[in-house]
């Protein structure tokens, strides 16, 4: 999934492969999204994201267009400001602290590989509607991230941000 603001609005788009087939097609519609951004925005995308992407464009006999490109990966930033202050610095608990957000009936995401398999081997769409809403939510999440992690920067007293790491 992807999002871009548009003014005070963030629009989303979700990709899904329906057969496994789909994935070159999906792929470059990706990268058609992304030719006229400068960077983007992932949280664990570069240990994740990127190297997952990379790997599967490897296999579509596609050059990189990932890895090469601006990328921001937000996990750094709120370790850096929070590791010492929060018990983890998962997305959910970033965005509980920061955003005052709280997940209710959320696929955790590490269940969201088994619900898209489970569709594609035997067209169970429960749980994968529950994984699509939750990479919605992921994906809503960094767009308001940035921002709030701009305000824990000019103010890290305000957020009980780790200051001394920031100045670092």
């Amino acid at each position: 999934g992807l999002a871009r603001v548009h003014g005070h609005e963030i629009r989303v788009e979700q990709y899904l492969l329906r057969r496994i087939d789909e994935e070159p097609a999906a792929l470059a519609g990706l990268l058609t999204h992304l030719t006229d951004r400068r960077a983007f925005v992932t949280y664990n995308g570069r240990a994740f994201d990127l190297p997952l992407l990379a790997a599967r464009q490897r296999l579509s006999r596609r050059a990189d267009r990932f890895l090469a490109r601006p990328h921001w990966d937000l996990l750094a930033p709120v370790r850096r400001a929070f590791g010492t202050r929060w018990a983890d610095c998962r997305l959910a608990t970033a965005e509980r602290k920061l955003l005052g957000l709280e997940r209710v009936d959320d696929l955790p995401g590490a269940f969201a590989p088994a619900a898209w398999l489970a569709y594609l081997r035997h067209g169970e769409t429960a749980r994968l509607r529950e994984a699509i809403a939750h990479n919605r939510q992921d994906v809503l999440t960094l767009a308001r991230l940035l921002p709030a992690l701009m305000r824990v920067h000019a103010e890290p007293e305000a957020h009980d941000a780790d200051g001394a790491a920031l100045a670092r």
